[in-house]
């Protein structure tokens, strides 16, 4: 919501409406323990994206993207609730913690794991897990950068959280289910890792390497649900806050310099592509501390100290170590040393020397915007801002603290994750 104030405002009363529906239907989701209710919220999130998404309303890629978004996600639908149509059909009820009571009974029917199975691949497609991702780039690219900061970041966290309530009640390792979906888990998070961190490297755009960034860092979060016993079910949701700041804290200051080229154009074109990631070459230079800030976002994704994302990892290494999963921990280095390399190139890029710009270009090429704290270089002149710098400054300096007190003091956060899971 405070993003949102780095775009132009057109028809602000049904996007911020949107957003509401959408943020209640994410709560719902993450919160419900019946299978009706989480479809209803799921489509209510859903629903509500696939307008958000087309809201660039002379954009190609915007209605390309909510189109695919769309098409695919009533596909995943039809899946999920089928799905629940057949759990609901052998067990006899929605509610979750009678649906575990059916499972301990005795010996379950076919149908039900054909059930579980449909469930799965519909939560997949939310995630952007492969081989269910291939919306996400379109989707990412064409949606405003707050929509897509909502997106990949609270879509994932609630599709999740309701995936893992769904699997810790549905295939409970105490009645010996759990190895049914161990291999199937197992290749949804390796294909996801390597499909994400491979799909990045060849992306020059950068919410389009976010998007594929996003589909590494969902395998990741997949790992723990292969033995789903609680340590790592908080492992796994650590990680996710861990997520929800790295990326979170990316996208807001793409929104910010997104904001500023708008403003220093003079109306809601912009002088140059920001998505474009030659055209954050030697931000350092002009807006040192907007460059640190994206330079720390991008170290956490890779996994550097003494960042969330580098404590997030070593908590993933250290359950896959103790729940014997070796082969599924090399593809995590793999994905990771892949990762690494992406990440560090839009670092790197930060910190060079800027080339230089065509003459006819020179007037127009905008500054990005400082935020709350962050002061203009010298000898940069400063442009008449018109969007909320002090909201953007407050997301930015919250995500930032967030990613350092979280990978200095995990267990700040770690002794509470645990109880947020239902009792068996």
């Amino acid at each position: 919501m405070l993003l949102s104030t780095t775009e132009p405002a057109r028809d602000m009363s049904g996007y911020i409406s949107l957003l509401l529906f959408a943020a209640l239907g994410m709560i719902v989701l993450a919160g419900t323990g019946d299978l009706m209710v989480m479809f209803v919220a799921l489509e209510l999130l859903s629903l509500s994206l696939y307008v958000l998404v087309s809201f660039r309303r002379g954009r190609l890629e915007a209605r390309e993207g909510a189109f695919k978004y769309f098409l695919l996600g009533s596909v995943a639908a039809g899946l999920l609730l089928y799905g629940f149509a057949l759990i609901y059909g052998v067990t006899g009820a929605t509610h979750l913690s009678a649906i575990a009571g059916y499972v301990r009974e005795g010996a379950v029917a076919p149908l039900y794991h054909a059930g579980v199975a449909l469930v799965l691949v519909g939560f997949a497609f939310k995630l952007a897990l492969a081989p269910f991702h291939t919306w996400a780039p379109d989707a990412y690219q064409g949606a405003t950068v707050p929509v897509t900061a909502f997106m990949a970041v609270g879509t994932k966290t609630a599709a999740f959280v309701a995936l893992a309530r769904f699997l810790w009640a549905a295939v409970p390792v105490d009645a010996g289910l759990s190895s049914a979906y161990m291999i199937p888990i197992a290749v949804l998070a390796v294909a996801s890792m390597l499909v994400g961190s491979l799909g990045a490297l060849f992306q020059t755009n950068l919410k389009r390497l976010l998007a594929y960034s996003g589909i590494a860092h969902a395998g990741y979060l997949f790992l723990p649900l292969v033995s789903l016993t609680p340590e790592g079910l908080g492992q796994a949701l650590f990680y996710l806050f861990a997520y929800l700041c790295m990326t979170g804290g990316a996208f807001a200051v793409i929104a910010a310099r997104a904001a500023e080229a708008r403003a220093t154009a003079g109306g809601e074109g912009t002088a140059v592509d920001i998505e474009d990631l030659a055209n954050w070459r030697g931000l350092y230079q002009t807006r040192p501390g907007l460059a640190l800030l994206m330079a720390l976002f991008f170290l956490a994704m890779a996994g550097m100290p003494p960042t969330a994302g580098f404590t997030g990892k070593l908590l993933l290494i250290s359950g896959g170590l103790a729940a014997g999963a070796g082969w599924l921990l090399a593809s995590m280095v793999a994905s990771t040393g892949i990762s690494a390399y992406v990440y560090l190139r839009v670092v790197g890029a930060l910190f060079r020397s800027p080339e230089a710009a065509p003459a006819a270009a020179v007037a127009h090429d905008p500054v990005p915007a400082g935020v709350v704290g962050i002061v203009p270089a010298p000898g940069v002149a400063q442009p008449a801002i018109q969007w909320d710098r002090f909201a953007v400054g407050l997301v930015l300096v919250v995500l930032a603290a967030g990613l350092i007190v979280l990978g200095l003091f995990p267990n700040v956060l770690l002794t509470g994750l645990e109880g947020l899971l239902p009792v068996r």
